[in-house]
């Protein structure tokens, strides 16, 4: 015989306080359980129709016990059938669980939220983009980690979610970026078909308006250039940000990819946008100290992935940070500084977005070839900036 209860699994909390409601299943004395995706503290729940529901004090009560009872419903409809038919008598409790969450008719399976964010991982071809998925796939995971359904990922699983990444201390953009991943790979849901709720009809991704790397001074840029340590692991972070802002601030993951050769030649991985920049000697120097057979720089030698390698260096570049007056020192203020001293050295806007790999102002520019010897000039002018030349050196 297969039954199910909505029970409160108060064996662990999280790390508000509060426990997940689950739908417990039974078949010939074993059990598993289905997540719901929402968690309640004790006084939260009440008697109800199902063993138990939201209490009515609890905001959105009435909307979640309208979902709770429509899914125990349809599970409830499922079991008369299994004890019915008795096709179920030699199946093990998983077998069950597979059938009860089947979607449609016959034995279609309904593909859970993992399965389909993981399909969708695998859609992507551009590397970054993949590895960014699947890094808030693994997050989902550990916050949530029995398997749900698509349909399942509710407004009140977005919450959580979120207040999950709070808990962890995540800054608000970086939260801002994995909400923005699941809300891609339940958009695309939706146009599979899978689902037709959309949980973020009524939940708004907060981002920090004001970016917090802000452009540092020349004075500071040339203090982080100068920092000098018997810590080799903060000399390598120095370097590396060092390296990005000669690259015409180049993103870390461009950086951490990017092939050796006489220039700096690569496709940007966030907008395939194509970079050919001069190695000035400035960055040669960096180049020499981390010499490759393969890539312009061995830093993936010692950081075997991307993540490690960015996790690493801004946590080292906090301590260069506090050392030169900025406690909140990272990679990405490198490429901020580079614009702003452009700017100030007197380039124009278009020719720094030219040099950045910003996106073309007309479809006239799509045919027109820009001139890279003028990038070079314009490029050095921000060097020598830094280094505090005049401007003989660029103007003959």
């Amino acid at each position: 015989m297969t039954s199910i209860t909505l029970s409160l699994d108060t064996r662990k909390a999280n790390a508000r306080g509060l426990y997940p409601l689950r739908v417990r299943i039974t078949h010939n004395s074993n059990t598993t359980a289905v997540s719901l995706g929402i968690y309640l503290a004790e006084k939260d729940v009440a008697a109800g129709k199902n063993g138990l529901e939201v209490a009515r004090k609890v905001p959105e009560s009435v909307q979640m016990n309208a979902e709770i009872r429509a899914m125990m419903f349809e599970l409830g409809k499922k079991v008369d059938e299994l004890n019915q038919s008795g096709i179920a008598a030699g199946w093990g409790v998983g077998e069950v669980k597979k059938y009860l969450l089947a979607k449609g008719e016959g034995n279609k399976k309904m593909v859970t939220f993992q399965e389909y964010f993981a399909r969708y991982v695998a859609s992507k071809t551009n590397r970054r983009t993949s590895e960014l998925y699947r890094l808030t796939l693994n997050r989902f995971m550990r916050y949530f980690p029995l398997s749900m359904q698509v349909s399942d990922v509710s407004l009140f699983v977005i919450k959580e979610f979120e207040a999950r990444m709070i808990g962890d201390g995540l800054s608000v953009n970086s939260r801002a970026i994995e909400l923005r991943n699941i809300r891609a790979v339940i958009n695309s849901a939706i146009d599979d078909e899978i689902v037709d709720k959309y949980p973020f009809r009524k939940f708004k991704i907060r981002n920090k308006a004001e970016s917090d790397t802000m452009p540092l001074s020349i004075e500071k840029l040339r203090a982080i250039r100068d920092f000098e340590s018997h810590r080799g692991a903060l000399l390598v972070a120095r370097d590396a940000f060092m390296a990005s802002f000669y690259l015409a601030g180049i993103n870390v993951s461009d950086l951490y990819y990017l092939r050796g050769g006489e220039r700096c030649v690569y496709n940007r991985a966030k907008t395939g946008k194509r970079y050919d920049l001069p190695l000035q000697p400035e960055v040669k120097r960096i180049v020499e100290r981390y010499r490759d057979d393969d890539r312009m720089f061995s830093f993936y030698r010692t950081y075997g992935t991307l993540n490690s390698f960015k996790s690493r260096m801004n946590f080292y570049l906090k301590t260069i940070g506090k050392a030169v007056g900025e406690p909140s020192l990272k990679l990405y203020h490198a490429r901020h500084t580079y614009a702003t001293i452009a700017y100030s050295a007197g380039i124009s806007k278009d020719d720094i977005g030219e040099i950045l790999g910003h996106g073309r102002r007309s479809v006239t520019d799509v045919y027109a070839r820009y001139d890279t010897a003028r990038i070079d000039v314009n490029h050095r002018r921000v060097l020598d900036a830094v280094a505090g030349r005049d401007d003989s050196y660029f103007l003959g």
